[in-house]
């Protein structure tokens, strides 16, 4: 069997220090997240140097929400998840992860999902997105309910992870036979997550939002990477 397919789905980093700031300070109103689910995605909007939250519908540009549809449907609700972006938070982030791990890390992201509610099935690269693992840190949530999960579908199970998106994206189909592979369950602590594999925050069972802080690894490493440098001593600085 390839060996990308057996790579493992996520692995928690307890020896990881904690965030040296406060990272609620940097959380969004209602009114921005309110705002996101209208997906006006200006220029503006994403260069603005104070916190702004999108609705995280990247990938589901790419597809029909569903199969018979004549044109893509942009309802939030099909996406539930945002995407919580500020510059100085990500600064901060960058500097703190320099100075503690042996990885280089691009894009910082606060990702939340609504209460009573799971985000849509998706995966992240590297055929469109330079991020196949990324650190995530639990940062808001009630975590004996909420869950991120991995799962695959009868036509992406013979498929390498590398290439799930060369073959279209998750539809409510495909979710109909949904195959779940792995959860990470009552998070606590840090862990290094596979992107790869179709994934999602689980949080229906919570009346309070998910937020997850996502770090992610630089483009060529994947999950493998990280944790052989884990294993082997070598993650941390000294």
């Amino acid at each position: 069997m390839n060996q990308r397919i057996e790579l493992p789905y996520y692995f928690e980093v307890p020896e990881m220090p904690e965030i040296p700031f406060d990272v609620k300070e940097y959380f969004v109103s209602e009114q921005q997240r309110h705002e996101a689910q209208d997906d006006v995605k200006t220029q503006d909007k994403v260069e603005q140097g104070n916190s702004r939250s999108l609705s995280a519908n990247w990938y589901q540009s790419f597809i029909k929400v569903d199969e018979n549809s004549s044109q893509d449907k942009r309802d939030f609700k099909e996406v539930n998840l945002y995407e919580e972006v500020n510059f100085d938070l990500s600064k901060r982030m960058k500097e703190f992860l320099g100075d503690t791990l042996n990885l280089k890390f691009t894009s910082i992201l606060m990702l939340r999902t609504p209460a009573n509610v799971n985000s849509r099935w998706h995966c992240e690269g590297p055929v469109f997105h330079t991020r196949q693992c990324a650190l995530n840190f639990p940062v808001f949530g009630d975590a004996d309910v909420m869950e991120g999960q991995w799962a695959t579908f009868p036509r992406f199970k013979n498929v390498d992870p590398r290439d799930n998106e060369k073959h279209g994206f998750v539809t409510k189909t495909d979710m109909e036979n949904t195959d779940i592979l792995c959860k990470w369950d009552k998070p606590t602590v840090p862990a290094f997550y596979n992107t790869m594999i179709f994934h999602r925050g689980y949080n229906e069972l919570s009346n309070v939002d998910r937020v997850v802080l996502s770090c992610a690894v630089e483009d060529f490493s994947d999950i493998n990477v990280c944790y052989r440098k884990y294993q082997g001593g070598t993650l941390f600085k000294n």
